[in-house]
């Protein structure tokens, strides 16, 4: 390679990080602001805008961060949609599987034999029962589970 290739992939990668960056936060952004929110759109708008210059940039450069060609061969662009799909019903398993297993009959049952009142452990399930629960004077009632 000619001297100072290395100057010329700095702009390539500042382009790449800079896009995924935008972008990564746009997603985190609108799960807590909405889709809509200004600041989202921007931040997709930027991500879209910093990518499609790097596009530019690697095509127009004489040492490329990557062969661009390479993302429209047909064994990536199936590899690439092997991938989303997979990403797609992992994630959607986890999210819906969560909503199933809290709203299940046996989420209320914790498998160790006693039952859920919401109270911190050791507490008494009613008013009044403490000096009941408590046993003999002199010992601390305990909570195992």
């Amino acid at each position: 390679m000619e001297r100072g290739w290395k100057r010329r992939l700095w702009p390539g990668a500042a382009l790449v990080a800079a896009a995924t960056g935008a972008l990564i936060y746009a997603l985190i952004r609108a799960g807590d602001h909405g889709w809509l929110n200004t600041v989202s759109l921007v931040l997709c708008a930027a991500a879209v805008a910093a990518y499609a210059a790097f596009v530019a940039w690697q095509r127009r450069t004489s040492a490329p961060l990557m062969d661009l060609r390479l993302l429209g061969r047909q064994p990536v662009v199936a590899g690439l949609f092997v991938i989303t799909v997979a990403t797609a019903l992992m994630v959607g398993a986890f999210f819906l599987g969560s909503f199933y297993l809290q709203n299940s009959p046996r989420s209320q049952d914790s498998g160790s034999g006693g039952r859920s009142t919401g109270a911190p452990a050791g507490a008494p399930e009613r008013p009044g029962t403490a000096e009941q629960s408590a046993g003999p004077p002199g010992r601390c009632p305990v909570a195992w589970g």
